[in-house]
């Protein structure tokens, strides 16, 4: 049976999405998939009058199979001319490969997005959720079709596992300005800072290392534990995007893991299931209790922590996770 997926370029771009996305076409290359590009236009305009042009002529040999498409799309025009077409062909399943719920994450109390984006989910066969609490939520809102949980992104990284390095020390990467929570931290161990900041005061124990490409940034995470946390308060994940922590598989969880290194997370966040059993780091309740908590770490406990993160890292780096769910 053929077997595809589809990569997006937008504008004048040939560089295909996002990390997450360009993993997920990277592991089902290795699976099997072909992979379709359909280059979107950067003026909407363009995007309505030749959008279905450019659909038909992406998609217009495929007769069969089966074909994998990623969300979101840049562009929602695109997406339901995508789909609309795939339906027209009865010997296709198609497969929804979802990276986020854009309603669950920015109006999940507005019954109409909720209705209209799960709506276009349910014009799939069936549909590759983060895990358990998505799949609930999603089932509770109206979809129809089949779900398969993915439980944790995959992620492509080349780089030497690191040695084990018991330290006390965390580091988080990521948007540094919506993670407001770092300008208010008091802590006795290190924090290291990696990604793209306006201000760069934070408080006393909390370092700045820079901004690294996704590529760079494995090559810095050699020691201590990997911090997963979102919003403004220490006290938990909240705000728009602590809040979808609850539902969401972070994409930094996978970074962590993948490099080797175990994670801290908050202990209410969907992910914290599968830290705890596969015993690959903590789950807090807040922040205020990370001095406490690093400091009941053992290095016989952090050794048994490193162990279990080099066998899931095995997984990620080899797309164990995304090759089950869409071939079950």
């Amino acid at each position: 049976m053929k077997k595809y997926v589809l990569e997006v370029l937008e504008g004048q771009s040939n560089s295909a999405g996002s990390k997450a996305k360009g993993d997920v076409s990277y592991f089902l290359n290795q699976d099997g998939f072909q992979s379709i590009a359909i280059k979107i236009p950067k003026n909407k305009i363009k995007r309505i009058v030749f959008g279905k042009l450019l659909v038909f002529k992406a998609l217009k040999n495929i007769k069969n199979g089966i074909f994998v498409f990623q969300y979101p799309m840049y562009s929602r025009v695109f997406s339901n001319y995508v789909i609309d077409f795939l339906r027209k062909r009865k010997n296709i399943k198609s497969i929804l490969v979802v990276h986020d719920v854009e309603s669950l994450r920015l109006n999940k109390d507005e019954k109409n997005a909720v209705n209209k984006e799960i709506s276009f989910f349910n014009k799939f066969d069936k549909l590759v959720s983060h895990n358990r609490n998505m799949t609930d939520w999603l089932v509770e809102n109206g979809l129809k079709i089949r779900v398969e949980n993915l439980e944790i992104f995959d992620y492509q990284n080349p780089i030497e596992l690191s040695k084990e390095c018991f330290e006390r020390s965390l580091t988080f990467a990521g948007n540094l300005d919506k993670s407001k929570f770092l300008k208010q931290i008091k802590i006795q161990s290190d924090i290291y800072l990696m990604g793209p900041v306006t201000d760069r005061e934070f408080p006393e124990n909390v370092h700045y290392k820079g901004v690294y490409t996704p590529e760079e940034v494995p090559t810095q995470l050699k020691k201590g534990f990997g911090l997963v946390w979102d919003g403004n308060s220490l006290a938990n994940c909240d705000g728009i995007y602590g809040e979808y922590m609850r539902f969401n598989n972070p994409h930094k969880v996978s970074l962590y893991l993948s490099s080797g290194l175990p994670v801290i997370i908050w202990n209410q966040s969907a992910m914290a299931d599968f830290i705890i059993k596969n015993k690959l780091g903590l789950a807090i309740d807040s922040l205020n209790d990370l001095d406490e908590a690093l400091e009941q770490i053992t290095k016989e406990k952090y050794s048994e922590f490193k162990r279990n993160v080099d066998q899931i890292a095995i997984g990620l780096r080899s797309g164990k996770y995304i090759k089950k769910a869409v071939s079950n």
